[in-house]
């Protein structure tokens, strides 16, 4: 835990691209790899950061890995109405790759009927359509 939050103090400091990525976003990789008291600090970045575009590394990071804090997140993001649209979003199909369905399905439904964003909403129902359709 103290590394990754080393880690990322480090992250926003950073600028630039290392291997074909933001800085921010590879440290935010490495970061994942730190197994699940590192990805709980990612979690607990996602919900202080304003930045956008940290946000969604942080949401990235945190997801990626099959486990149930992974799930448990994603779900607490997707149905967060107060969670921009687009990150919810980014969770809905990140759980369908996760698995879960008779869990998941229905709460993404719901979730999708709250969506403002005209852009985002047809999108999301899309996503409804192509993986449970």
């Amino acid at each position: 835990e103290t590394g990754a939050e080393w880690l990322l103090s480090l992250a926003r400091s950073e600028e630039g691209e290392s291997h074909r990525l933001s800085t921010h976003r590879w440290i935010v990789m490495q970061v994942s790899n730190g197994g699940p008291a590192a990805r709980g600090v990612l979690v607990s970045a996602w919900r202080s950061e304003e930045d956008p575009e940290r946000r969604m590394d942080y949401l990235w990071g945190a997801s990626l890995t099959r486990d149930t804090d992974a799930l448990e997140f994603l779900l607490e993001v997707v149905m967060d109405s107060d969670a921009p649209d687009h990150e919810r979003l980014y969770a809905a199909d990140r759980l369908t790759r996760l698995g879960a369905t008779s869990r998941v399905a229905p709460l993404l439904k719901r979730a999708c009927l709250t969506i403002t964003d005209r852009d985002v909403r047809p999108a999301f129902e899309r996503l409804l359509w192509t993986w449970y359709a």
